[in-house]
């Protein structure tokens, strides 16, 4: 059996060539960068109702005609810890194939503990212990041993008119509610009427055919000692003859009830009822899809691992266009499904670094804000510092805009050189950066910085700087010209 995780909570199982495919989710409804889920199968199993869970649109269904190999054991639990009365219910289901059992859980709400879980094997133990024990079993004759309806009546009229029997189903919806309790009514009837009743019969067919050995045995004892007796004493060995056979088909009631006896619990008896039902599997091709053979013509899964990134791409394009083809043509069957694991990892790591650079990013915004607060006060301060270089200005001719442009230009150049600075800085930070990555990691132009952006990056620090200084500029250009020649 092979099992494929595509992300979340989907999973799909491969047994013979049949696939199965568990919780199917719309890419849109879980939080993390999972692949979109389009895939192939057989079957598809939903646990609930929510979207992360049960995108059956995500999975187009083969109509090959293959027998389902899966034999699936559906249990009913809670989807939240107050008994589902928040979220509903959860189907835990039990897939088993190949000699193999895989539980999938769904969105388990609520698991119960170790204690709980022993206390429910208790609870069964003692329900099928009593039932042995009841008068329903009691009543029962040997031919309705054979019967698994009858057996299987017996035990529902013993679940409902036994008291002790009603006490443990009391404390079994205690534990757990009305769904364990129910599945677990339901799960030890099935038991019941499919592996006990074959047991029972089995039992009283090898017990009657002993017996009958036992007379025969006995017959021909008796007869061969009448035929070598003298023939005159034909008459008295005849009839003592008759009266031994009379004898040895005697029943001892008491010994016959002890002749069935099950020196097993309810486990060891359903593990050996297993190991019956799975021997008519043990074929040779069954032989040989346990170990892994597969025919190259029919293989059940290929493993592709291209040598590099670009390598990758080109074998997702020849797949992309191979299912677009066969699709085109109405052969959905044919289409290949496949999990491009690379693009998952690469996926998380692209959040990951996406995530850092935001961080960064937030920083580096906030770094500006506050580098552009503080070249509007220098500015200001600047003005207030030149109110008579001011009042000159303007008594000799000079405008409110000559006045504002005076300071604009001083912001200009200031961010000007701080941008020039900076991209000076960074190049020749690059070349021994780079040159360490060459000789030590051999990756060359580890760090660059391309024209273009550190055009972009000084005209940034020229905004800012002329931004941050327009309000002092204004007020500068404001000034009253004799008041600003009055100052000192």
């Amino acid at each position: 059996m092979d099992i494929i995780w595509h992300g979340h909570s989907c999973f799909e199982l491969v047994s013979g060539g049949y696939s199965a495919v568990i919780d199917p989710f719309q890419d849109t409804s879980v939080g993390t960068a999972y692949p979109h889920v389009r895939l192939m199968a057989d079957a598809v199993y939903i646990s609930h109702e929510d979207r992360d869970h049960n995108f059956r649109e995500g999975v187009t269904l083969r109509s090959n005609g293959k027998t389902n190999p899966f034999a699936v054991t559906e249990l009913e639990t809670y989807h939240d810890i107050m008994r589902g009365r928040l979220r509903g219910m959860n189907t835990v289901r039990i897939f088993a194939a190949e000699s193999m059992r895989v539980a999938h859980l769904g969105d388990l709400g609520a698991k119960p503990t170790p204690e709980q879980m022993q206390q429910v094997g208790t609870l069964a133990n003692q329900l099928f212990t009593g039932f042995l024990q009841s008068d329903q079993f009691k009543a029962l004759s040997p031919e309705d041993l054979k019967d698994a309806s009858k057996l299987a009546a017996a035990f529902s009229a013993y679940l409902e008119n036994d008291a002790a029997a009603q006490q443990c189903l009391a404390q079994l919806k205690a534990l757990g509610g009305d769904a364990p309790a129910e599945r677990l009514q339901q799960a030890m009837t099935d038991y019941v009427q499919k592996q006990l009743a074959p047991y029972l019969q089995q039992a009283m067919d090898q017990v009657m055919k002993s017996i009958s050995v036992q007379i025969a045995a006995t017959v021909s004892a008796q007869l061969r000692a009448g035929a070598a007796g003298l023939m005159d004493q034909m008459a008295t060995q005849m009839s003592s003859s008759f009266a031994n056979l009379a004898g040895a088909m005697r029943v001892d009631a008491s010994a016959f009830a002890h002749a069935i006896h099950f020196n097993m619990d309810a486990e060891d008896l359903s593990s050996l009822m297993m190991s019956y039902a799975k021997a008519s599997k043990l074929t040779y091709d069954n032989n040989l899809t346990t170990l892994g053979y597969a025919d190259e013509a029919d293989p059940i899964s290929v493993k592709i691992f291209p040598r590099d990134f670009e390598a990758k791409e080109r074998v997702l394009d020849h797949i992309d266009a191979y299912n677009k083809q066969v699709k085109a043509s109405g052969h959905d069957e044919q289409a290949i499904s496949y999990t491009d694991y690379m693009g998952i990892i690469m996926g998380s790591v692209t959040d990951i670094v996406n995530t850092i650079s935001l961080v960064l990013i937030a920083f580096v915004s906030i770094s500006l804000v506050v580098s552009s607060i503080m070249i509007g006060i220098i500015t200001y301060i600047s003005v207030l510092e030149r109110k008579k270089e001011i009042g000159i200005l303007r008594a000799i001719g000079a405008s409110k805009r000559n006045v504002a442009n005076v300071f604009n230009a001083e912001t200009f150049i200031e961010g000007l050189i701080a941008g020039v600075f900076a991209v000076v800085v960074v190049v020749a930070v690059s070349f021994p950066v780079n040159a360490w990555a060459l000789t030590a990691k051999q990756v060359p132009n580890l760090m660059s910085l391309p024209v273009q952006d550190a055009l972009v990056l000084i005209a940034i620090s020229v905004l800012l700087t002329v931004v941050a200084g327009l309000l002092p500029a204004r007020s500068a250009s404001r000034k009253d010209p004799v008041e600003a020649l009055r100052s000192e």
